[in-house]
């Protein structure tokens, strides 16, 4: 008998913790949109730039990659595993803030555009939650741990198609 109530009141803390974190888990990630600005050549380049502005509409600051993507006869690029992204390092960007990208337009006349990669890194709360998803991770209890912490999430925003014929 005494068992079993530990074992209930163990659950009922662990339901607790678990609807805590969850009700406290709130802000909701707005989405990335980059602007074509225009091509200038005001940054001292060899020869023109293309000049991109987004805004962080989030209340938190998030990481970010760009790079410069070409279409192909297949179509755009679709990443499944390792992302180009990766060999760049990554910039912060504050909550509410402008963001300004300047790339060098590739060579030919492929149809290219702005990839960005983001995301937002874990506040104080988000490190505490995942040592906690972490124990349910080591316990073989996964799906407990992705109630709690799911993972770093991360976004892909991308601009519009453009062509040499802007640059030129």
């Amino acid at each position: 008998m005494k068992r079993a109530y530990k074992l209930l009141l163990l659950l009922i803390v662990i339901a607790g913790v678990i609807g805590l974190v969850v009700a406290t888990s709130g802000s909701r990630d707005e989405p990335l949109d980059i602007v074509f600005i225009c091509i200038t050549n005001v940054y001292q380049f060899d020869r023109p730039v293309a000049l991109f502005v987004a805004t962080n509409l989030n209340t938190r600051p998030f990481e970010y990659v760009a790079i410069i993507e070409r279409k192909t006869n297949d179509g755009w690029p679709v990443y499944n595993g390792r992302m180009p992204h990766n060999d760049y390092a990554s910039s912060t960007i504050s909550a509410g803030k402008d963001l300004r990208i300047v790339k060098l337009p590739p060579a030919g006349d492929a149809p290219w555009r702005i990839s960005v990669l983001y995301y937002f890194p874990d506040t104080a709360l988000g490190k505490v939650r995942w040592r906690v998803a972490d124990f349910f991770y080591s316990h073989n209890l996964n799906n407990v741990g992705r109630l709690i912490h799911e993972g770093g999430k991360w976004y892909i925003a991308v601009g519009p198609e453009m062509r040499n014929d802007h640059v030129r």
